[in-house]
């Protein structure tokens, strides 16, 4: 199964594959947000026909965080070789990161054409097999040694966290400020009670893979039970958001939003702008000059990180 011309999800292809224990494959160059739809329409079929659903939400997140992390992995690859840097020399990784973020942003239509005119894909493989669900993303791209160090030192953390909370207060004071989405992935894991051999990560000279093994036993569906009603407990208990923030967190969901347009919205507001201002020209991002424009602060803390700059900023009110 592949996601390069149809989307139709084909039922009748995904109950054959679960009745003979076949995987399933979709693969991906560029990952757009019909792409993005589809891998979830095929997540829902298939875990309706093994009787799963309510591991959708759990399923879809982990795929999300994996597949965007394969992206952006692919992305490094292209924009290493155009600058000339050896994505596998520790002082060339250095140099190319501290611009990586800011040009690729900047530029990232050029580079998702050249991941697929360069062959680099994301696969998302999901199987069952003797009662237990997995699910693998893969791309053809060697992880470097640094940064199979820093994934490794992630996991590693990762397992040594009681809460969220816990995570959080150490991920966000990271220098890079990178890897809370895989923190919270091992974290709902082992919520759900899966040990720490449910999630791997491993890498040859070709391909990089991330894998989730999820056995479907009682146990673990009392577990999913309990973290459900552990979720909804804390979400009654969050604070409201005003209408601003609210309006900027629909922007920013919306994949058509542009950031022009989140950046004036952002900037309607002078204590969350100030806030903004305050985080970018923090040394958490290591500025060579001073960011006083709106637009280019949104730029630089990219999607994700607004989205935990207004949860957290706003949580602190």
């Amino acid at each position: 199964m592949t996601s390069t011309a149809e989307l139709v999800v084909n039922e009748g292809k995904i109950r054959k594959a679960i009745q003979s224990g076949l995987p399933l494959i979709i693969t991906t160059y560029t990952l757009p947000h019909e792409i993005e739809v589809y891998i979830e329409q095929v997540i829902d079929v298939f875990l309706k026909l093994t009787n799963q659903l309510k591991l959708k939400d759990y399923i879809i997140y982990c795929v999300q965080e994996l597949v965007i992390n394969a992206k952006k992995a692919n992305t490094k690859r292209v924009y290493f070789d155009e600058r000339g840097l050896n994505i596998n020399d520790p002082d060339d990784y250095q140099i190319g990161m501290e611009s990586f973020k800011e040009e690729t942003i900047n530029n990232i239509a050029h580079y998702l054409d050249q991941q697929k005119e360069r062959g680099l894909y994301i696969k998302v493989v999901l199987q069952i097999k003797r009662n237990t669900i997995y699910v693998e993303i893969r791309n053809n791209a060697a992880a470097t040694r640094t940064e199979q160090l820093r994934i490794h030192d992630k996991l590693a953390r990762s397992r040594q966290f009681a809460s969220l909370e816990d995570a959080l207060s150490h991920v966000l004071d990271d220098p890079e400020g990178s890897g809370l989405g895989l923190v919270i992935l091992v974290l709902m894991l082992k919520k759900i009670g899966l040990d720490d051999d449910s999630f791997s990560f491993k890498t040859t000279d070709k391909l990089t893979t991330a894998s989730i093994s999820i056995p479907l036993d009682a146990a673990m569906v009392e577990n999913l039970s309990a973290l459900s009603n552990t979720i909804v407990e804390n979400i009654n208990s969050l604070p409201q958001f005003p209408e601003n923030v609210l309006h900027i967190q629909r922007l920013i969901a919306d994949p058509n939003s542009d950031m022009p347009v989140i950046a004036r919205q952002i900037s309607t507001d002078p204590a969350l702008t100030a806030d903004l201002l305050k985080i970018v020209n923090s040394a958490q991002y290591m500025m060579s000059k001073k960011v006083e424009n709106i637009s280019d602060a949104v730029k630089m803390v990219g999607i994700k990180s607004r989205i935990c700059f207004i949860h957290t900023e706003r949580r602190r009110c």
